[in-house]
């Protein structure tokens, strides 16, 4: 039986060229969680994820302390008693869980999640500029890069964020489309008034105006919305995208391994939608995901789609931790230097 031999932890800090501005923080720079193990058979396999502070109560420091936790647990265990150890355990820190369980996908079946073929992904652009000027260098420039849909962030000042967004539709007109992602700041108030400003035929979404919880509220916003929206941070379980499969002026799901667990559920998810009547549905995945989807789905509405975050070449490992069964001794490094 294939045991667990080492882990390794990373937390990585990757600076951004440009800040990324969401409604509820600005980001600098992302700093993921990069795990790899490796069996007593030879395999190696990694997994990643990245904690959103802000997003939801998980933070960065306490899911590094449960990849460390869970991590020395699970030295010289199988991988199916691993797998159950963090499925048992996941609720404490989701994402960081995710990153573990993923790398566990990947070395118990290599094979699974490999394409066989070459895989073509459309990538969306985020967006940053808002004066007239810089939104037409900025999309003159991702044009001419092949970038056709771009992702528009608001939900910080709803009479200057639809400005914005009208701008940014007059200016590129034909030329491609937007998705418009408020990360949960609005009321339903708001959220209706700007909703009337989207361009159907250039705005294809509106996603998560109001609260992760209030369904009742961005259902209102759904219903008087003339531009299909899309939910993000509710849709955690097959009950969740049920639920959103009702409501009127609903047309999205957003589906995020990190809020799944694994690959396995988020393909198991995949095949039970292909029995559905949905005619739109949205994954968003790392390209590891993507593969790993694309591979299981035979769905044609299931579109799935990667976002474009440009980083810099350089970055710096924040703090790494590893872990060996021949001594179970740690190392632990924290980096407090920039990047050169």
């Amino acid at each position: 039986m294939t045991r667990i031999q080492s882990i390794e932890l990373r937390h990585l800090n990757l600076p951004l060229i440009k800040p990324y501005a969401l409604s509820y923080r600005t980001f600098e720079s992302f700093e993921p969680y990069v795990v790899t193990v490796c069996t007593d058979d030879g395999r190696l396999a990694f997994g990643e994820q990245h904690i959103s502070p802000g997003s939801s109560s998980e933070t960065r420091d306490g899911g590094w302390n449960f990849l460390q936790d869970r991590s020395k647990s699970l030295i010289g265990h199988s991988i199916e008693a691993a797998a159950a150890d963090l499925w048992n355990h996941r609720i404490q820190s989701p994402v960081a869980a995710t990153a573990l369980i993923n790398a566990l996908d990947q070395v118990n079946e290599p094979e699974r999640w490999v394409h066989d073929r070459s895989l073509r992904i459309p990538i969306l652009s985020a967006f940053s500029a808002s004066t007239p000027e810089q939104i037409r260098i900025e999309l003159d420039e991702k044009m001419d890069l092949g970038y056709r849909t771009f992702k528009i962030k608001v939900g910080k000042d709803v009479v200057e964020d639809r400005q914005r967004v009208q701008t940014i539709q007059d200016i590129l007109g034909s030329r491609g489309t937007i998705r418009v992602d408020a990360n949960r700041a609005y009321s339903v108030k708001d959220a209706i008034a700007l909703s009337q400003h989207l361009d159907p035929t250039i705005c294809e979404l509106f996603e998560q105006p109001c609260d992760t919880h209030d369904w009742e509220g961005n259902g209102e916003v759904a219903k008087n919305s003339p531009v299909p929206l899309m939910l993000d941070e509710p849709i955690c379980t097959m009950d969740d995208i049920e639920r959103a499969a009702t409501m009127q002026g609903v047309g999205f799901c957003k589906v995020k391994l990190k809020r799944f667990g694994s690959l396995e559920a988020l393909c198991k998810q995949s095949r039970r939608l292909t029995n559905w009547a949905y005619r739109l549905f949205l994954v968003m995945a790392s390209a590891q995901t993507s593969t790993a989807i694309s591979k299981h789905s035979s769905q044609p509405s299931i579109f799935i789609v990667r976002e474009s975050l440009t980083v810099a070449l350089k970055f710096k490992i924040k703090r790494a931790f590893s872990i060996h069964p021949s001594n179970l001794t740690m190392a632990i490094w924290c980096l407090k230097t920039p990047c050169d």
